[in-house]
């Protein structure tokens, strides 16, 4: 999203997408936003042939992960906690680092 907007000067003006990334950066649970954000992309794609195939291609990526099928819920609450948490997904061959228990 972030390389230069080039539209043909009969074209009318859209927006580059980059003022709706930064105001959802700042406040990323916001739906208003994410609707303004998903609304500049659309309308900069409807404009930007490459830029529409660049973000199909992107979108597929996200949609692989999302569906990946692996969801993770880390959650710690009720309590202080003075020793080391780790939280994480799939972890695979797992060696507990010498000195420590498993």
């Amino acid at each position: 999203m972030r390389r230069p907007f080039q539209r043909p000067a009969h074209l009318p003006a859209a927006s580059s997408g980059e003022a709706e990334l930064v105001a959802l950066e700042q406040a990323p649970g916001d739906p208003a936003l994410v609707q303004q954000l998903g609304i500049a992309l659309g309308m900069r794609a409807a404009l930007d042939q490459e830029f529409a195939a660049e973000l199909s291609a992107w979108g597929e990526e996200a949609k692989q992960v999302r569906d990946s099928g692996d969801v993770v819920i880390n959650t710690i609450s009720g309590s202080d906690f003075s020793r080391v948490t780790i939280q994480a997904g799939r972890v695979n061959n797992f060696q507990t680092p010498p000195g420590r228990q498993g």
